[in-house]
């Protein structure tokens, strides 16, 4: 049986810190101060579990990169009308001083995959290091292929929405915005970008199921990654994340398609940023994971899948998965996108 996790391992990999036994609260109190105005110090990967069988530690206190939720966070959840027809869109861009030769329908639209459908199995065996206990494994079937977007939805892409609509233009940490991850978005934003590309395109996009999310990462693989059970299999870099070789592991997000892509064809379906799904979590799997949760609904949690920049290597693995408000913004979470017919 694996062993039951930590909440004091959990805090650590959130902020990477270090906690020494005999700390007071009065000592332990100034570290949680420290956290706010320093770098976190980074500790070794060795001898890390994370895994469980029957842990009651909600993973909300974990993954995500907390200490980094964007001013913007506080907001209501309404915003500005995003609808804008197909017929007003260059006019729109215009107004908004975009030159409108590169702005244009197709220069918007994501570049696509068709993933066939098929029969997989969700989740993670019970023998998986770094395994959680919400991972609980079963027979998912997928009965129609589905188009998923190659890459995460990017500050290019992204910032042309937020030009049209004015919408608040997301933060970017100063890392660069172009062919980046869009970060600092809710499942709000999320949802409205995907409204709003399907009333200019004409075609019909949305956030992915969690178990359209995991049949795509896995890619037809049922490996810890979709590369292997090994994060640096052959002494390659896979995907970015702390502890998986990458440069900007545990620093930043990358560009999108920086490392290689899994067997659909698909980039960046491990690290690099978390990703909203259409799915409210359930600690247990009930096929909740198989739906799209009503987009009226303001009271449940939201799932996210995939890992990021800031996470520690076994939240790349294919299975692993978290969730939290539809409100929340990070600078480890994105998005992208399914195309339905």
């Amino acid at each position: 049986m694996n062993q039951q996790i930590n909440p004091f391992l959990r805090l650590r990999n959130r902020a990477r810190v270090w906690t020494f036994p005999g700390l007071g609260v009065v000592a332990l109190s100034g570290l949680m101060v420290w956290l706010w105005v320093a770098k976190p110090l980074q500790p070794p990967m060795s001898n890390l579990t994370i895994s469980a069988e029957d842990s009651e530690v909600p993973l909300a206190t974990g993954p995500v990169d907390v200490l980094e939720e964007s001013p913007q966070a506080s907001e209501a959840a309404a915003a500005p009308d995003s609808r804008v027809t197909r017929e007003s869109f260059i006019s729109k861009a215009m107004e908004q001083g975009i030159d409108p030769k590169p702005v244009s329908i197709e220069a918007i639209e994501p570049q696509m995959v068709e993933v066939p459908a098929g029969t997989f199995r969700m989740g993670s065996p019970k023998s998986e290091p770094g395994r959680n206990s919400n991972e609980r494994q079963h027979t998912v079937t997928i009965a129609r292929p589905f188009r998923i977007g190659r890459t995460e939805v990017t500050f290019a892409e992204y910032d042309i929405f937020v030009a049209t609509t004015g919408r608040p233009r997301p933060l970017d940490r100063g890392w660069g915005r172009g062919k980046r991850p869009v970060i600092y978005v809710s499942w709000w934003d999320a949802f409205a970008y995907a409204d709003w590309l399907s009333q200019v395109t004409g075609k019909r996009y949305r956030l992915p199921t969690e178990a359209e999310w995991e049949y795509a990462a896995r890619a037809g693989t049922q490996t810890a990654y979709w590369w292997g059970d090994e994060v640096d299999r052959d002494d390659k870099v896979w995907a970015n994340c702390y502890g998986c070789g990458s440069e900007s592991g545990g620093e930043q997000t990358v560009p999108v398609g920086s490392y290689e892509a899994n067997a659909f064809g698909l980039y960046d379906m491990a690290g690099n940023v978390w990703e909203w799904t259409c799915s409210e979590y359930f600690y247990e799997y009930n096929g909740a994971e198989q739906h799209c949760i009503d987009r009226d609904r303001t009271d449940s949690r939201r799932v996210f899948r995939g890992g990021s920049w800031f996470n520690l290597q076994p939240w790349a693995r294919s299975a692993p998965r978290d969730y939290w408000s539809p409100d929340y913004r990070s600078s480890s979470l994105g998005f992208r996108l399914v195309q339905d017919p």
